[in-house]
């Protein structure tokens, strides 16, 4: 093992983990993370002797090819006893929504059908749009829009119906209660 400083010298960044490390603290206590309401949102803390880079290698080694950083306990906080180096397979086996099953469910315009099987880490599942289309549509992306406004919400038709309503809106007429496409 390499020699290593406490803090966050710059001789830290050429240590694998090192950015895995320095990732935890925004998704646990900056809000305005992308990822904040799955880890922060949820209590998911960084154990106080972690805060710095030493310990946290000192307690994890440094990080193997191919593998992240996985909490055991996905409800957990990020401490010693409490995480270990998986791989992507690893990780999706132990994530908090692999029980959750999203059949049935709606998300803006796409209603869940079927979960796809899939050998990738990413759960993906088949979803009828409210025109008829179907879609395939990866898990991350169906979240409740009240959360995250930037996800799959439609199969497309909802970005044509918006620029039709744009159009009529500038022309000034919107005779149509609804617009065909």
């Amino acid at each position: 093992m390499r020699p290593v400083t406490t803090g966050h010298q710059r001789s830290n960044y050429g240590i694998p983990g090192f950015f895995t490390w320095a990732g935890l603290f925004p998704r646990c206590y900056n809000e305005r993370s992308r990822f904040f309401y799955r880890y922060g949102g949820r209590g998911i803390r960084v154990c106080e002797r972690w805060h710095t880079f030493a310990n946290f290698l000192a307690d994890m080694g440094e990080k193997p090819d191919g593998k992240t950083l996985d909490r055991i306990d996905n409800d957990g906080d990020y401490e010693p006893g409490n995480c270990r180096w998986a791989t992507a397979i690893e990780q999706r086996e132990n994530r908090s929504d692999k029980f959750r099953d999203l059949t049935g469910g709606t998300f803006g315009y796409l209603a869940v059908m079927a979960r796809v099987s899939s050998k990738t880490p990413s759960v993906k599942w088949i979803c009828r749009c409210i025109c008829g289309t179907e879609k395939i549509v990866s898990g991350s992306n169906l979240v409740p829009t009240e959360r995250v406004t930037r996800l799959t919400r439609s199969c497309g038709c909802l970005g044509k119906r918006m620029k039709a309503w744009a159009h009529y809106a500038r022309l000034g007429t919107l005779r149509k209660a609804t617009v065909d496409i």
